[in-house]
């Protein structure tokens, strides 16, 4: 037998793994052989086993392109990321980027199986890192697969990324297959989510969807993506601002002037300039005066010189803004140095915080209380400086015990009361037993216009930590209506985590509005612990207490089993010697239909309708309406359309029509016209057609005139609507003065 050479010899190896090598591709789907969905791997779940090993070859820098074929191995990209989950994405997108169609979507159909085995974890991040990859190589079969996916969850976290990718090479397309989307839900997600991707990618494309769709300004805002085209290129942004409505370009306007302040003041002007005389050129100018101010202060103040008075105001505001987050003690110094008292005032506001009442700037931030120390140091007595002891007030009670004593100790006794008072609303959170001990040691006079409020409040926080320390304080209490809430909070949360230990407290309470108190709350804080306990313990009291602390339990028990909690009731509702002279019978029975609606909206409706007649039956009807117009509007139309004609049908309408009142009074004015009442339809249409005035006189008035009601009520009505019409309409330039 002949030797075979090196060369030789290593030849017959490369076709040996060669040949390998294209068995295991042959071995994977075709995504172009007319399936609509990968083949799902059998082995996932084994695989997991070797997911460190595989994970180290492909993480570690330049390393070869072993593909990633499970959801797990994904996963430990963000997982071993830090928390930082961009430097997990670039690391993952540069694994999959060494990964071909067939593979990648083997580890979409993997992600998709491990997403819908593991609720409670949606591996939202690796399907739509992973999906964005599959759809730049194969956007076709992508697409497909998601659309095609049985699990809502899924299709939700799978398609902005398919669609972004898309949008990368072609957005056309990508708004093409959006559009191509039938369900309205996904639709509308997809819509949000290549928005945002185009607006970053692709600029033109996304002033393009904004264009032909008047309501997307409502949807998405157009500052935060102005400010990313800005700084690349602020002419440009520019441009593309002016391509939208004015209503839209002027929520843009402090951001695109402030970056191009600061890149080149002398164009940034021109540009404020060049804008219409009045609100778009005023908010322009004074964000470009913020933008010079980051570099040269005194001529972001000088530019301010032709302004009005309320203009200049708002553009010291930004200026200040700019200059406090450079440098806040020089900026602290630089406005204690202003000569002019009404723009030292403007920039002490801003330093404090505070937004200069100026709805058009967005320079208010939270100081911290160092920060706020040093302005009252420099502030005169009068209202500027009590405001800014009520805000550091309440930033002490974020402050440890020895920094808010140091700041304390520096003011008299007066002002470092009244901090005290402010600190308490923070403090009882963070701290309740140091709020505690601050509330008692203040005067009745120091604790608060809602002092009772208050104490009651530090005792719900402290009560889960130290449960005899609260009930203490609450006994210590001789206003027995003050005792009774008080007490009442406190077995409210110790239900919560023992009510055994509440029960042990309650009784022995004796007779009377405290025990009352006491009997509410342990049932409302037990209740959402442990509904079905809950309500054993409730029927095991006394019938003169089981009825009233029957109402505290069933609406926490409805979130669990609407069916049961609306059985419980019944017989409080069947009872004709049950009165409802304070409307609780009513609000639970609205509470548990309200629940059982989520889980249920047909069962709801019918035990809703099916209730006794009168005022709990109306307003459980009514409240139905109101949940169920905010999620399927034609489900609920349908529902109202069944009933017979009464009051509880006209209450329901009169439900429907508030839900549509502001977006749709055509339909509202339908609707009310319904109404069988004659004085409850009357006031209905009025108030549909005042409504409609504001937004399209002419068709209101047409309403008015034909409208099913009285000559006298049409003729006060049309009085009315002439009335708004001569009225001047308000100025829309927030800089004017007044």
């Amino acid at each position: 037998m002949n030797k075979l050479s090196s060369g030789g010899r290593i030849g017959i190896l490369c076709t040996a793994l060669a040949l390998a090598f294209w068995a295991g591709r042959a071995s994977t789907p075709d995504l172009h052989s007319g399936k609509t969905e990968p083949e799902k791997r059998a082995t996932r779940s084994a695989s997991r086993s070797t997911t460190s090993t595989r994970l180290q070859k492909i993480v570690l820098p330049g390393a070869g392109g072993e593909a990633i074929t499970t959801a797990l191995q994904l996963r430990d990209f963000f997982k071993h990321s830090g928390g930082n989950y961009e430097n997990g994405k670039a690391m993952a997108e540069a694994a999959l980027s060494k990964m071909n169609a067939n593979e990648l979507s083997q580890l979409v159909a993997d992600l998709a199986d491990a997403q819908a085995s593991t609720p409670g974890y949606g591996y939202s991040l690796e399907i739509g890192t992973a999906c964005s990859r599959w759809a730049a190589i194969d956007p076709e079969a992508a697409l497909r697969f998601v659309l095609s996916a049985k699990q809502s969850s899924f299709r939700s976290a799978a398609i902005g990324g398919v669609l972004a990718s898309i949008a990368q090479t072609d957005p056309a397309l990508a708004r093409q297959k959006l559009e191509a989307i039938q369900d309205s839900s996904l639709k509308s997600a997809a819509r949000s989510q290549l928005m945002s991707a185009l607006a970053v990618s692709q600029p033109d494309a996304w002033i393009a969807m904004m264009a032909e769709d008047p309501t997307a300004g409502q949807r998405w805002s157009v500052a935060g993506y102005v400010g990313e085209w800005a700084v690349d290129d602020p002419a440009a942004a520019a441009a593309r601002l002016a391509k939208l409505p004015a209503g839209q370009q002027f929520g843009a306007l402090s951001t695109l002037g402030k970056v191009w302040g600061a890149k080149d003041r002398a164009a940034a002007t021109a540009w404020a300039n060049s804008l219409p005389e009045g609100a778009q050129r005023t908010k322009a100018l004074v964000a470009v005066a913020a933008g010079i101010a980051a570099s040269d202060p005194d001529a972001a103040l000088a530019s301010l010189s032709s302004l009005s008075s309320t203009a200049r105001r708002s553009g010291v505001n930004s200026i200040f803004g700019t200059l406090a987050d450079r440098d806040f003690d020089s900026a602290l110094a630089r406005a204690t140095a202003l000569s002019d008292p009404t723009d030292q005032r403007a920039a002490f506001q801003v330093l404090m915080g505070a937004d200069n009442n100026d709805p058009y700037s967005s320079e208010s931030s939270s100081r911290t209380a160092t920060e706020l120390h040093s302005i009252i140091g420099k502030l005169p007595e009068g209202t500027l400086r009590d405001q800014a002891i009520t805000q550091l007030g309440s930033r002490l009670g974020y402050a440890s015990r020895e920094e808010a004593e140091r700041i304390l100790q520096s003011f008299p006794e007066g002002e470092r009361q009244r901090m005290q008072t402010q600190m308490l609303s923070n403090l009882s959170y963070n701290d309740p037993a140091r709020a505690l001990e601050i509330y008692q040691s203040l005067p009745t006079s120091k604790q608060g216009s809602s002092g009772s409020y208050t104490f009651e409040n530090i005792l719900e926080h402290l009560a889960p930590i130290d449960p005899e320390a609260a009930m203490k304080a609450a006994k210590g209490l001789t206003n027995p209506a003050e005792q009774g809430k008080a007490i009442g909070r406190v077995l409210g949360q110790m239900a919560k985590n023992d009510p055994e230990a509440a029960r042990s407290e309650l009784s022995k309470l004796p007779a009377g509005p405290v025990r009352d108190a006491g009997l509410t709350s342990l049932a409302q804080g037990w209740g959402a612990s442990d509904p079905t306990a809950a309500l054993a313990w409730v029927q095991s009291l006394p019938a003169e207490e089981r009825s009233k602390t029957m109402l505290s339990v069933l609406p926490a028990m409805a979130r669990s089993d609407s069916p049961a909690a609306a059985e419980a009731l019944m017989p409080l509702l069947s009872n004709p010697a049950q009165k409802d002279t304070d409307g609780r019978l009513s609000s639970t029975a609205s509470q548990i239909a309200s629940q059982w609606f989520e889980q249920d909206p047909d069962a709801a409706a019918q035990w809703a309708t099916a209730l006794p007649e009168g005022s709990t039956r109306d307003n459980t009807v009514q409240s139905l309406v109101y949940s169920w117009c905010n999620s399927d509007p034609d489900g609920a139309s349908k529902w109202i359309n069944s009933m017979p004609d009464g009051k509880t049908r006209d209450n329901a309408v009169g439900a429907m029509v508030g839900t549509k009142l502001q977006r749709d009074p055509a339909t509202a004015y339908q609707w009310a016209e319904s109404i069988a009442d004659d004085r409850q339809r009357e006031a209905s249409i009025s108030n549909v057609i005042q409504n409609w005035n504001s937004t399209d006189p002419s068709a209101a008035r047409a309403a008015a005139e034909k409208a099913d009601i009285s000559n006298e009520q049409r003729a006060s009505l049309l009085q009315i609507l002439d009335r708004e019409k001569s009225s001047p309409a308000p100025s829309s330039d927030p800089f004017a003065d007044q």
